[in-house]
């Protein structure tokens, strides 16, 4: 029995640190799409385009919205997110309920 809850405790850990490893991807690849974002705006804005630091910071707040693979990163990651926080509180859950009922 008490082999079957440490199997049970390692697994629940393992898709813990999988769903962290996974936030962590998605956080660099939304981080990767704003910066190309970033870098077609600048990129227009040096062939001629008439733009303000503050018309580009508009731009890129609102990218979200208006920009498909920006959108699509941003999903990923605030779908990576709730699973990472979901599986953190099993993982806590799990710990807990392995030492409260360690000695019994």
């Amino acid at each position: 029995m008490e082999s079957n809850k440490e199997q049970t405790l390692v697994e629940i850990e393992a898709a813990f640190e999988e769903s962290k490893a996974q936030r962590l991807r998605s956080r660099h690849i939304l981080e990767a799409a704003r910066g190309r974002y970033h870098m077609e705006l600048v990129a227009r804005r040096e062939a001629g385009e008439k733009w303000t630091i503050a018309d580009i910071k508009a731009m890129e707040a609102s990218s979200i919205d208006s920009i498909d693979y920006v959108k699509q990163a941003y999903l990923g990651f605030i779908e990576a997110d709730s699973s990472y926080r979901s599986a953190k509180v099993k993982w806590e859950a799990a710990k807990r309920d392995y030492w409260d009922n360690k000695g019994r």
